[in-house]
């Protein structure tokens, strides 16, 4: 069974192995949690998700996001290289690299400039979704 837990930890062992991302959050709130300003930084945040009959879709939005120049001169790059990861990411979760679940193909891309932490950062959030079975068989609920 494919828990959020299980999610998270694929997810975070993608952006450990992954060669350009420095720093991976998981967290409601990433300000309380950002213990150093470390870049590339890739941000899992947990949104609204839905149950429907017995598929629940857990939605997330996926930061990935690096520092901008104090003159935004690195601007450009920094849309480009962060967008990569993106895409990077999107390869291994739909295809064959991962075998534990996949994302969703209706996902959405945008570019974001703001404040993190202490630091102005750029990059782009990627809204994806992961659905997983959900079993309505009530004989499996751990009541005494």
């Amino acid at each position: 069974m494919i828990t959020y837990n299980n999610i998270v930890s694929a997810i975070k062992d993608f952006f450990d192995r992954h060669l350009q991302v420095k720093q991976f959050l998981c967290l409601d709130n990433y300000d309380e949690e950002a213990l150093e300003n470390v870049y590339v930084t890739a941000l899992l945040v947990p949104q609204q998700s839905a149950i429907n009959g017995s598929q629940m879709t857990l939605n997330f939005n996926l930061f990935v996001v690096d520092l901008l120049n104090s003159d935004g001169s690195n601007k450009k790059d920094v849309y480009s290289d962060t967008l990569e990861i993106i895409r990077d990411f999107v390869a291994y979760f739909t295809g064959s690299l991962c075998t534990d679940f996949t994302i969703g193909e209706s996902t959405t891309v945008s570019p974001i400039n703001e404040k993190f932490v202490d630091d102005i950062v750029c990059g782009w959030v990627l809204t994806f979704g992961v659905d997983i079975p959900f079993s309505l068989d009530s004989c499996n609920i751990p009541l005494e």
